[in-house]
């Protein structure tokens, strides 16, 4: 198992240092209100952890869905 698949964050409240973004992506989980997001930063800023979150906060199944493998 690849460390980042190990130690990557399950859940919105298992991510850190982004408090204010678990907050607001919790307060639209709360009333969805659209249907579309763009995550952007840098490198290793949390961008795919914090989709994969918000999804399975919202219960798509993501519990057999996978990143593709790593290709770099």
């Amino acid at each position: 198992m690849r460390l980042v698949d190990k130690y990557r964050p399950k859940t919105l409240d298992d991510i850190w240092g982004q408090s204010w973004t678990v907050h607001q992506l919790k307060l639209w989980a709360e009333a969805p209100a659209s249907a579309a997001f763009v995550f952007s930063g840098g490198t290793g800023t949390g961008k795919t952890s914090a989709a994969i979150a918000l999804a399975a906060l919202l219960c798509l199944g993501l519990a057999a869905w996978r990143l593709p493998a790593h290709t770099g």
